[in-house]
């Protein structure tokens, strides 16, 4: 069989050569435009389900919300595993499959077993399906440092600009924030005040609640034409809170300001981000699709 092989190649020396060559053309080619990554994306296929439980215990978190939710995604078709963690006011539940299995056909069998589960977990949460992302689409960090602008001011920008600008490029999943401070308008109630006016930290609640929202007036008609009506009651500062009506009194208003302090303060943070020893800085970090095409 060897001779058979070696006599016809001697004697189709130009066969064996055009083949040869035609092989070689097409490993250049193929050479030149394979995709090539630094770092490939070797993460399995996952969908990651995640429920903000504030003022949960683990406990609580893991009975009355990872339980449900976790009994609901079992068995998805295609589906590996299911893996959850829970937290104090945080429960976060992995959902892995099989890899030949489209990332979006994944999350939407997710999508219809977290409507499933919606009734068996307390009315006030919501489950969030995490960013179409993996562990290896960190593709840009940068922090936002000056020398005029508060750590506050700087967050604020980044959380609400150039976040949004970001994720306007095509390929960017999720812009994810670190460090600095983020805004809030905290109202601290004077508890002698609400004994004052026979007030419950919950009438104070129930107001600002009802007192902080827009509402539609329906229209009038003038000359043929119809003007839609608008309540605007958003507040806007704290001048706008403080004069939110908690209560009234032989015709006397009792106004928020009233019976506490309104200021503009950060929210308690755990850490922050520091760059070079100069000081803090907000840091931005840019997460790519897992599949951009």
């Amino acid at each position: 069989m060897l001779r058979r092989i070696v006599d016809f190649s001697l004697d189709n020396r130009w066969i064996v050569l055009a083949v040869a060559a035609g092989i070689i053309a097409f490993g250049l080619y193929t050479m030149w435009n394979i995709p090539i990554e630094a770092f490939p994306d070797l993460t399995n296929t996952q969908v990651d389900v995640t429920v903000e439980a504030p003022g949960m215990s683990p406990t609580e978190v893991e009975q009355l919300v990872t339980f449900p939710l976790e009994t609901a995604l079992m068995g998805i078709p295609h589906m590996q595993t299911v893996r959850s963690i829970s937290k104090l006011g945080l429960s976060m539940i992995t959902v892995v499959f099989d890899d030949n299995i489209d990332i979006f056909l994944a999350r939407q069998f997710v999508n219809e077993r977290i409507g499933e589960a919606q009734g068996r977990i307390p009315a006030r949460l919501q489950p969030v399906m995490g960013p179409l992302a993996s562990v290896f689409g960190e593709a840009f960090q940068f922090t936002l440092q000056s020398s005029t602008q508060t750590l506050m001011d700087l967050k604020t920008l980044l959380d609400w600009r150039l976040r949004f600008d970001l994720r306007a490029v095509q390929g960017v999943s999720e812009v994810n924030s670190w460090g600095g401070e983020t805004k809030q308008y905290v109202i601290e109630v004077d508890p002698a005040a609400l004994r004052r006016y026979n007030l419950a930290l919950h009438d104070v609640l129930t107001r600002v609640s009802e007192n902080n929202e827009n509402f539609g007036a329906g229209f009038i008609e003038h000359a043929e034409q119809q003007y839609t009506i608008l309540g605007l009651g958003r507040a806007s500062s704290e001048h706008d809170l403080a004069n939110i009506v908690v209560l009234s009194q032989n015709g006397v208003p009792v106004l928020l300001g009233d019976v506490a302090k309104i200021t503009v303060a950060p929210m308690p943070r755990q850490g922050a981000v520091m760059r070079d020893a100069k000081g803090e800085a907000v840091a931005g970090m840019v997460i790519l699709l897992s599949d951009p095409s």
